[in-house]
């Protein structure tokens, strides 16, 4: 789910891009820097360097095994993602872009209830490292007239000793139906190839307005994200609202009544306030808080469909802090 977003993302900073350049006939490179540099403050996953962490207090968790009961507790998460993106090649109306991500996940179980006799799970912490490799292809076209934006990509994800994988394939199409200076919107369709995800595509909306009066950016990224925004002179205020996701592969250990192979599969929900500072002319410094709350979480065998889960988690909503550092794009890729 997170790669889909960043590829939208990355899709909407380019029309962005494009948009004010339209009002600029004699652009040069330093002006589309500055308008790049504009759109990765806009849309943070697409930062050349991001390392963000993460920490939510306990919540209460309500585990069922096969539709039964199976323990009651406390779970606290707290996650560190170190994200790369790299663009390796840039052609007239095309390009590549590279990206390497690591992420480090750590979890508090605690007060534990065991309710299913046979099945035992105890007071435990657990760390669990993951690595993405990613390459996304994109292009922009006309049919009919009508700008056209293809997008293609495929993702790795892997235990740091490379003994499981995971692939995945997604496919993006979006159509600008509107570029102007203050107002875009685009319209889109996903097509995603992959083991974890519940649905094999859909349709998403992308909608940016600024208001000049007030100076206030309203995107909407839908599914995933509607924001406001109010930039300040070096900083900036937005509330927010957003859908992530991860994977990552586990066992529980010393407990061979459960299955070894396995794959922790969870969908979130942040909302609350992000404030950004803009150190330097490329590292901005951000904080952020709000309410986490955790749509779905579920433990799935290894070739097993989403549906089929193993396990299902009933987590409580919680207050999270976030804090990171990213680095706005200066790579410049190979230009062809």
């Amino acid at each position: 789910m997170r790669a889909i977003y960043f590829l939208i993302l990355m899709m909407c900073a380019t029309l962005s891009v494009k948009a004010q350049e339209t009002t600029q006939s004699n652009t040069i490179d330093s002006i589309k820097e500055a308008r790049i540099d504009e759109a990765a403050l806009l849309y943070p996953q697409i930062r050349q360097f991001t390392i963000t962490h993460q920490m939510g207090m306990p919540a209460n968790i309500n585990a069922k095994f096969r539709g039964e009961g199976l323990f009651k507790g406390k779970l606290q998460s707290a996650r560190t993602n170190i994200n790369l993106n790299i663009p390796l090649l840039e052609l007239k109306n095309s390009g590549v872009v590279g990206s390497i991500g690591v992420i480090h996940q750590f979890y508090g179980l605690t007060d534990v209830v065991n309710q299913r006799p046979g099945y035992v799970v105890n007071d435990s912490n657990s760390y669990i490292p993951m690595l993405s490799l990613g390459m996304t292809y994109s292009r922009r076209d006309t049919i009919f007239g009508r700008s056209v934006n293809f997008t293609a990509s495929v993702k790795a994800l892997v235990d740091p000793a490379f003994n499981r994988r995971q692939f995945s394939f997604t496919g993006l199409i979006t159509v600008p139906l509107i570029q102007k200076q203050y107002t875009r919107l685009s319209l889109g369709a996903v097509i995603s190839i992959d083991p974890s995800s519940p649905v094999p595509g859909f349709l998403f909306v992308n909608y940016f307005h600024k208001f000049k009066a007030l100076d206030l950016d309203l995107m909407a990224d839908l599914p995933f994200r509607i924001a406001l925004r109010k930039p300040l002179k070096k900083a900036s205020i937005t509330a927010f609202g957003e859908l992530g996701g991860s994977n990552s592969f586990f066992e529980f250990n010393a407990n061979n009544s459960f299955p070894q192979d396995l794959t922790f599969s969870t969908f979130e929900i942040k909302s609350g306030l992000l404030f950004e500072y803009r150190m330097t002319k490329k590292v901005v410094f951000s904080l952020s808080g709000g309410a986490l709350t955790t749509a779905t979480s579920r433990i799935i065998e290894k070739g097993e469909k989403p549906k089929n889960y193993l396990i299902n988690n009933k987590v409580g909503t919680v207050p999270f802090a976030q804090v990171g550092i990213s680095i706005l794009p200066f790579w410049r890729p190979f230009k062809k």
